[in-house]
């Protein structure tokens, strides 16, 4: 009786370790866990409080644009705009704020706004005139960034008001409220993503965007949907950008579109569409916010972490290309 209740425990443990394995995000989390007690080991003012908040409270800013970016590249679409679009709507709000005396919260609906507005039209070029979202959003890039500094003369904006500015450095959840509007976004996307149709939609689009078809799916209204959700997530992370520093600059959002496809890319999300989560989107841009200020106290090169990042990315592509291929 022992042997057998010792035979079904070692079946029950295996069993285990099967569904723990099986789980999508497993794989990166490990990674993830592992360079935190390294950078831990290396300096053990990493995992205090204030450093923590200040991972979080930064990666938010990238995890918010995450979130959209999940949603279109899981359709089978990207946006290099990302980080121009971020600085847009900071711009907009800005100067809502400094010239026009515009309420913040107004002012950065405004600034949203026009964010969606270029997303709108990433998403009618990409889908309806079929120009690969790869170039639209690459030319979407420089334009807007080059309208960001034409309206702003290449000078900052400021003052744009004592109430914008409490609210960007005021410390909800400890924190901020950056990070506080992050995790309402994440829970948001992760159930429009895994419980209603308009998600499990964007997988089929991404999956086989011919059988999607078939089976009646609008492919061009969720796709030009997604485009616009992730844009107005972009330009609200500017935004909130602008307010936690108390000023706009025109370089705001410059550079984040890499990163943030990094963090998607090292997270699961398929650069081909169809596979990804918001969890897996989260460890992957937790796993930059680590990488990078676990290098900085570990006195590492800027330019190396640069480095680590393109070869992770890399390794992440190809690891996910070679997936699809045997899958096929």
């Amino acid at each position: 009786m022992d042997e057998l209740n010792e035979k079904v425990k070692k079946s029950n443990y295996k069993e285990g370790i099967k569904k723990l394995f099986s789980i999508p995000e497993i794989g990166i989390l490990v990674p993830l866990i592992l360079l935190i007690i390294i950078f831990t080991a290396l300096n053990p003012i990493f995992l205090s409080p204030l450093n923590i908040a200040n991972i979080l409270r930064t990666m938010a800013f990238y995890g918010i644009i995450g979130c959209g970016l999940t949603l279109l590249m899981i359709s089978g679409e990207i946006d290099l705009s990302v980080g121009s679009v971020a600085g847009l709507g900071a711009v907009i709000t800005g100067l809502l704020l400094k010239h026009i005396g515009l309420n913040f919260i107004l002012a950065m609906v405004i600034g949203i706004l026009a964010g969606s507005i270029v997303g709108f039209i990433n998403g009618i070029l990409s889908v309806r005139f079929k120009i690969p979202s790869l170039i639209t959003t690459l030319g979407m890039m420089y334009l807007v960034r080059g309208a960001v500094y034409v309206i702003t003369n290449s000078k900052q904006i400021y003052p744009l008001g004592e109430a914008f500015k409490n609210f960007g450095q005021s410390l909800p959840l400890g924190v901020g409220w950056n990070f506080a509007i992050f995790l309402i976004i994440l829970i948001v996307s992760d159930q429009l993503l895994r419980m209603t149709s308009f998600g499990r939609s964007l997988y089929a689009i991404g999956g086989n965007i011919n059988a999607a078809k078939i089976a009646g799916i609008n492919t061009e209204a969720r796709k030009i949907t997604a485009f616009v959700v992730c844009s107005s997530f972009a330009a609200l992370s500017g935004i909130l950008l602008s307010s936690r520093i108390a000023v706009v600059t025109p370089i705001i959002g410059q550079g984040w579109e890499l990163r943030v496809i990094a963090g998607c890319v090292i997270g699961g999300i398929s650069i081909l569409g169809g596979i990804g989560t918001i969890t897996g989107t989260l460890i992957g841009i937790l796993i930059m916010g680590v990488l990078d200020t676990g290098m900085i106290m570990a006195g590492v090169n800027p330019n190396w972490q640069t480095v680590l990042v393109g070869f992770i990315m890399i390794a992440a592509v190809g690891f996910d290309i070679f997936k699809r291929t045997r899958m096929r």
